[in-house]
């Protein structure tokens, strides 16, 4: 993807997210992907420059990828089936079953917890994390925990949307990359 066609795609799509203030909790700005995944004319660059900062960035450096619930999850299934990786699900409590990893976690409204199934991810897993958004880094540290409490590998983590002033970045330990800042 050329620098041009790049950032004419990040302009549209950051422009045409749905965004609703006060959701889930008052003071917070959601950012709804879903508003962008149902637009093909949308959809079609968000997962172009998803694959296109991939490359870019870690390339060859994970043998799977880590959706989180729930944006995360269908990311995360494209993205594994882009690079013919396997795909595991991080979900928030008791809807797994079988044998979980679980960590806690703050967000910017409250606490929560991921999970991840532990025969899911092996010695020999180098994970990528998929989110679709990094605000203050809580859900991604967690998926980053249960990946580690597994016995995985970190490779890094992928989100399409960061929202910088928040900090977020800095409560990851894995190296992080994404495509648009909001």
């Amino acid at each position: 993807m050329e620098d041009k066609e790049r950032e004419e795609a990040i302009k549209l799509i950051v422009s045409k997210i749905d965004k609703y203030p006060d959701f889930p909790k008052k003071g917070i700005l959601f950012f709804d992907l879903f508003s962008v995944l149902r637009e093909p004319s949308l959809r079609t660059p968000t997962l172009a420059l998803a694959v296109n900062d991939i490359n870019k960035n870690l390339k060859g450096k994970f043998n799977t990828i880590a959706g989180i619930e729930s944006r995360g999850l269908m990311l995360g299934l494209y993205l594994a089936n882009v690079f013919n990786v396997s795909f595991v699900a991080i979900r928030k409590p008791s809807k797994l079953p079988g044998l979980v990893m679980k960590a806690e976690f703050t967000k910017e409204y409250g606490k929560d917890q991921m999970e991840v199934q532990q025969n899911a991810i092996s010695k020999s897993s180098t994970v990528l994390i998929i989110d679709d958004l990094l605000a203050t880094g809580g859900t991604i540290k967690a998926a980053e925990e249960v990946v580690l409490k597994c016995g995985g590998s970190v490779a890094g983590s992928y989100v399409l949307f960061y929202i910088k002033f928040l900090g977020g970045e800095k409560a990851l330990t894995s190296k992080m990359i994404y495509s648009m800042e909001i």
